[in-house]
């Protein structure tokens, strides 16, 4: 499915995590970029998916508001 980059105007959104977490992201994409048979993925575009499967699968919101209740 893929989308394209945000505008050069885009709001930059900031996530920090602890050292453990972020090496398990990067394994993470890794395998991730792999499955969807990519030569890139960065980070941004994972997150900015991933909001979007959460705004839009309202499963996936529901999961989401388990997790963070």
């Amino acid at each position: 499915m893929g989308r394209h980059a945000p505008a050069a105007d885009a709001v930059a959104l900031t996530v920090r995590v602890d050292r453990g977490d972020a090496n398990d992201i990067d394994h993470w994409l890794i395998g991730l970029r792999c499955d969807a048979h990519r030569t890139r993925l960065d980070k941004s575009e994972a997150i900015r998916e991933l909001l979007r499967l959460a705004r839009e699968h309202e499963p996936t919101r529901r999961a989401l508001l388990k997790r963070l209740t």
